[in-house]
């Protein structure tokens, strides 16, 4: 029990550690921040020298546009309140269930800029989850393909944030076709990173407006990531020192989840591990590749042969007034050659239905009978 007790304050000590040395990373950086906005306003506090009025006006109207101190310096400047955005870095840190910690972070994104959303990957489709700023009554489940070339879909493969002109993505305008916004002057998107591996992404695009707060943007996803990742070996330091020696009610409790959590993980599913499906035998998975390959034949020459339709019932909201025929009779075969076991286990033509025909917007399929979710 000495050797238990003597690893159980290892962990702990190391747990105390890392906190300890994000912690000073995230003040350093809040401190380079804090710097650089000192520097900007003692530069216009120079500018504004002991005149009267009327000789300020008079200044300001014969002198040219100051570069030091543009317009939007002084905006930002003005625009970060730092002990706010500490006190919402600490409260990240802070939080002991993942709903928390996003919940702190959407606070953040509402405070650093006007409008922003926060995206995650289901399989193959990227599903908004949250959004701050936007006039949209439910933004919470707009669907995207994840095979669109947008600025999201290159940070969830690169794992690195982007910021610049959303125009270097050739499918970037249905992405904000489907968030119902103009596309923006710039924006800007940061993954949330467990383990390494973006898992979610945050899409800022300003209401438009030019993105000043790059730096604290950087440094919420950062902390939000970090805390995101320290949060199992927090749990589980905290519940073993907790309960002790008694192990059945210790696996209890790590395994237990709070409703509020457990609605998050179900939806967000960030840190919830994905049990690995059943493992196919060679002669199983060779029936899947099959279906998979056929599925998509039969889409390509849906797609080639009706493109004018297509976009006629994308404009019209319903694809499948105009392709009823079309479409059933592709199912049917579909149908006919693949087997209900291969089918009910993975619908092949319907994924690639939704996906390829109807951009991810399984509505404008009103009408055909789905067999499967």
């Amino acid at each position: 029990m000495d050797n238990e007790e003597k690893i159980l304050k290892t962990i702990e000590n190391l747990l105390k550690k890392k906190v300890s040395d994000i912690s000073s990373d995230i003040t350093a950086k809040i401190r380079e921040i804090e710097a650089k906005l000192k520097e900007v306003k003692e530069a216009g506090e120079k500018i504004n020298i002991a005149l009267s009025e009327e000789e300020r006006d008079e200044v300001i109207r014969t002198l040219p546009v100051r570069e030091e101190v543009t317009p939007e310096i002084q905006e930002k400047s003005e625009e970060i309140n730092m002990s706010h955005f500490r006190m919402i870095i600490e409260k990240i840190s802070a939080s002991d269930t993942q709903a928390k910690i996003l919940d702190s972070m959407m606070e953040g994104l509402d405070f650093l800029t006007k409008r922003a959303y926060f995206f995650v990957k289901r399989g193959e489709k990227i599903v908004c989850f949250k959004a701050i700023g936007t006039n949209l009554k439910n933004t919470s489940g707009i669907l995207l393909p994840s095979s669109l070339n947008t600025s999201i879909k290159y940070v969830f493969e690169k794992g690195n944030f982007y910021y610049g002109a959303p125009q270097q993505f050739e499918e970037e305008y249905i992405l904000t076709k489907k968030l119902e916004q103009p596309e923006a002057k710039e924006i800007m998107v940061l993954p949330i990173k467990i383990k390494g591996k973006a898992m979610a992404v945050i899409y800022v695009d300003n209401k438009g407006e030019n993105i000043t707060n790059t730096d604290a943007l950087l440094i919420l996803t950062t902390v939000t990531s970090m805390s995101l990742d320290l949060l199992p070996i927090k749990k589980w330091v905290t519940s073993t020192f907790r309960e002790g020696q008694e192990k059945k009610k210790k696996k209890e409790d790590k395994k237990k989840i709070s409703p509020e959590e457990d609605e998050t993980l179900e939806q967000v599913v960030i840190i919830q591990e994905k049990k690995e499906p059943e493992s196919l035998s060679p002669e199983e998975e060779k029936k899947h590749k099959e279906a998979k390959r056929l599925a998509n034949v039969i889409i390509s020459d849906l797609t080639s042969y009706n493109k004018d339709r297509i976009e006629k019932g994308i404009k019209e909201g319903n694809i499948y007034k105009y392709l009823k025929h079309e479409i059933d009779q592709a199912a049917a075969h579909f149908y006919n050659k693949i087997s209900e076991s291969v089918w009910k286990r993975e619908n092949y033509f319907e994924k690639a239905l939704i996906e390829k025909i109807a951009n991810g917007n399984k509505s404008l399929l009103d009408g055909f009978n789905f067999r499967t979710e």
